[in-house]
């Protein structure tokens, strides 16, 4: 079961990624969508893929979350507390 899960959520960053990217690209930018399991915490993740990249910027969601759910491992908050990079946060839209 566990499994199954890991691979639906797999299958849904990489949706989500590959959206963002169409944003990015109708906005003018040059974007690459890199949508890769997490082996540990995921802003650790984001990060060595940003470096493996060498992307220019860093571009992650947010789900909004506050009090304890933030303070016990925010992928957003790790990214932008531990990135060598420039980080744009984007809040869901109200359709979330």
């Amino acid at each position: 079961m566990a499994v199954e899960l890991d691979e639906i959520a797999d299958e849904q960053s990489s949706h989500i990624a590959d959206d963002g990217v169409e944003v990015a690209e109708r906005s003018g930018f040059e974007a690459t969508g890199v949508s890769e399991p997490a082996t540990g915490p995921g802003w650790v993740t984001v990060r060595v893929a940003a470096d493996e990249h060498a992307c220019a910027a860093i571009v992650v969601g947010t789900r909004g979350l506050t009090g304890i759910s933030a303070a016990l491992g925010s992928v957003s908050n790790g990214v932008v507390h531990n990135s060598r990079r420039p980080v744009l946060l984007v809040p869901p839209g109200n359709d979330q």
